[in-house]
């Protein structure tokens, strides 16, 4: 997992699961820079604590990783609405690799 804490409240992590359902179309228009965000999807039938990444559009772009979803997960219950993040890295997407993308975004202090 490529997770860094800047500060207590500012996390940089990657998206997962950006090759499921179609996702790598939408991570392949992403732009750097680009508003993103992070809402809870408690009804995952993976994952109880699943945080969902999407664009501005609502197209579903990953997940943030499940450990650092469980450490969260109350936090963005508490405060009820999605989370910006911005676009700080992107990768992959040609000569048959994944595109990847990298996040940041300050924790809901709720």
């Amino acid at each position: 997992m490529h997770t860094q804490t800047c500060t207590t409240q500012d996390i940089v992590t990657s998206v997962v699961g950006v090759t499921y359902d179609g996702r790598q179309a939408v991570v392949l228009r992403l732009v750097m820079g680009e508003e993103v965000f992070l809402s809870r999807d408690p009804l995952n039938p993976y994952d109880r604590n699943a945080i969902k990444v999407a664009n501005q559009h609502g197209r579903q772009i990953g997940f943030i990783a499940r450990e650092l979803a469980s450490g969260l997960a109350a936090r963005f219950d508490r405060y009820g609405k999605p989370v910006s993040a911005r676009v700080t890295y992107l990768s992959g997407g040609s000569h048959g690799y994944s595109a990847g993308v990298m996040i940041r975004f300050q924790v809901p202090s709720a």
